[in-house]
């Protein structure tokens, strides 16, 4: 896998397509490597001012995961936490706020360690002997990854916009 040039030849300039598609490796300690040219679309990522950063980590459907600025939306689940357990809430409820998002560190070397939960969540072991390759969407807001099961899956889901194209 290249690491300085795109994995892919995209139908459409990344400018044109305000998105990349790329596939990345999760290596045996759980780091993804955040690409530097990923700052030009997702540009919270670009604009990071500090070499240590947060970023919010909500684990969608089993296989994707979506990785985001930790501002607005971290101290936000945060303060949702408080409120339910304030209240004396559902326990319920405060297990599924803590299973469905994490918190990411990104370093100056842009190799977030993803955690056992996040790889899990993936469908990728915990311990490894090689990297793992994942599908990478990179949005202006987010970088989703998709394990490699859940992006086939979605191939075959159909779409009534696409569905006269081949």
């Amino acid at each position: 896998m290249s690491k300085t040039k795109p994995s892919a030849n995209p139908i459409l300039h990344p400018k044109d397509a305000r998105l990349l598609l790329e596939i990345v490796e999760i290596d045996q300690r759980g780091r993804v490597l955040f690409f530097a040219r990923w700052g030009e679309t997702a540009t919270w990522l670009k604009n990071l001012e500090v070499p240590v950063d947060n970023a919010l980590v909500v684990l969608e459907a089993p296989g994707r995961l979506s990785i985001r600025s930790w501002l607005p939306d971290g101290p936000r689940v945060l303060e949702r936490y408080q409120e339910l357990l304030s209240q004396e809430g559902d326990p319920e409820l405060l297990r599924r706020i803590l299973d469905r998002y994490q918190k990411i560190v990104i370093r100056s070397d842009r190799r977030p360690y993803l955690g056992d939960i996040a790889l899990t969540h993936l469908g990728l072991p915990i311990r490894r002997q090689e990297p793992t390759a994942l599908y990478a969407a990179i949005f202006p807001d987010r970088i989703d990854l998709l394990s490699v099961a859940y992006r086939n899956q979605e191939l075959l889901v159909g779409d009534a916009q696409l569905d006269d194209l081949p």
